[in-house]
């Protein structure tokens, strides 16, 4: 009977045993698996904020460089567009007409060479044209927009024609100050335009508010 009990509190106590050692197994285990879970759930979210951090940077840097560009166009000629890349003719008259684009503020313009064109958008109100066959060199240039009024011409008459070529370059500098504004800029661009005429024969036509002053920054251009 003796040994009945001691072998029955030798059996108790081993299941106690077996029985503590599996639930600090268990223990273990869940700590291990929730260290790890946290720690994925440490990277995953320090991932996400470096991914949006680099993104962020990304954005600021567009943007910082969509503005420095933007800033950079509207810098050219003193907030006016730069027309540089317009083709203009290569001769004098051409270098001429580029210069006086480069100096003060313009809006976009273009050079206009076709005869039929030149008949439309550089006709007076009575219908005068520049003829061609009356000229050596030339290059007109006028706004796109045609809400405003801004105008280039410069050329060199061929012998012989020298009047009339002065002639119409006259009667389209008197319809651009009293027929051709409507609107107050254009009214502005009127009032400072100028005609004149190099020593070597070439006749220029400013239309701009500050004509006076780029007719004699194109005057001896070469």
């Amino acid at each position: 009977m003796k040994k009945f009990i001691v072998s029955a509190i030798l059996c108790g106590s081993l299941v106690l045993t077996l029985s503590g050692c599996g639930n600090r197994n268990n223990s273990d285990n869940s700590s291990g698996e929730n260290s790890e879970q946290t720690s994925s759930e440490q990277t995953s979210s320090e991932q996400t904020s470096s991914e949006q951090t680099s993104s962020e940077q990304t954005s600021s840097e567009q943007t910082s460089s969509d503005q420095s560009s933007t800033e950079s166009s509207s810098d050219v000629n003193g907030g006016g567009v730069d027309n540089s890349g317009l083709s203009f003719p290569d001769n004098r008259a051409g270098r001429m007409a580029a210069a006086a684009l480069r100096t003060d503020s313009w809006p976009a313009m273009e050079v206009v060479s076709e005869a039929d064109e030149l008949g439309a958008l550089f006709s007076t109100d009575e219908g005068e044209v520049f003829n061609l066959d009356d000229l050596e060199e030339f290059c007109f240039c006028t706004n796109l927009m045609s809400a405003q009024l801004n105008r280039v011409i410069v050329v060199k008459p061929v012998n012989g024609r020298e009047g009339a070529v002065e002639d119409a370059v006259n009667s389209y500098l008197n319809y651009s100050q009293t027929g051709a504004a409507f609107y107050p800029a254009q009214e502005e661009s009127a009032a400072g335009a100028v005609s004149g005429k190099t020593p070597d024969n070439y006749i220029y036509l400013i239309v701009h508010k500050n004509g006076a002053a780029i007719a004699d920054a194109i005057r001896d251009i070469q």
